[in-house]
């Protein structure tokens, strides 16, 4: 299954007159949020490093004869709710825990981009975020019925719990920040 945060890609270089390749970063994202004054600092540098990692690791095969990239982008999001950034999780507890706390009540996504160009070079990238404000909406029993199709007899405090299990069982919350992918699961 293709990733759905690939398909705003064009599907062939014609489209735009360059090949891309996608080189996931092998960056750890373990920067020390404590350092960041905001959320934004914090993406956009994972951000920064991911695309360095990657730039700095095709610079080196380019000295082995491969062709240098014209443009590198490395790109993070983080969930921010109450001042508290949450990342991926790091188990299905970690991601049960992270759906109920954000479930009915506000957050940002905050995702960074930062763009390496040739004209450029390392030193200069383009930086840059996006923060958007989110609440899901209360999920009523006969929703949540509806999404589990099959499961009866799940209501009151008990239908969010069967929901978010019937949804991490889906596998898609363990690699997005806030377990959650908007573009995901419908």
């Amino acid at each position: 299954m293709a990733d759905k945060r690939l398909e705003p890609l064009p599907k062939s270089e014609s489209c735009i007159g360059l090949t891309f390749e996608v080189i996931p970063s092998t960056f750890e994202e373990n920067l020390p949020k404590e350092r960041f004054l905001t959320p934004d600092l914090y993406v956009v540098e994972n951000a920064r490093q991911k695309a360095l990692e990657v730039l700095n690791r095709v610079s080196k095969d380019e000295k082995a004869g491969s062709k240098l990239p014209v443009v590198v982008i490395g790109c993070d999001t983080v969930v921010v709710q109450d001042g508290v950034i949450l990342e991926k999780p790091k188990d299905e507890q970690d991601a049960f825990n992270m759906l109920t706390k954000l479930s009915d009540r506000p957050h940002e996504v905050f995702s960074g981009v930062a763009l390496f160009t040739a004209e450029r070079g390392a030193e200069n990238p383009h930086l840059f975020f996006e923060k958007t404000s989110i609440v899901f909406g209360p999920l009523e029993p006969e929703d949540i019925r509806g999404a589990l199709r099959g499961l009866s007899g799940v209501d009151g405090e008990d239908s969010l719990k069967y929901f978010a299990t019937a949804y991490i069982a889906t596998g898609e919350p363990m690699d997005k920040a806030g377990a959650y992918g908007l573009q995901g699961q419908t």
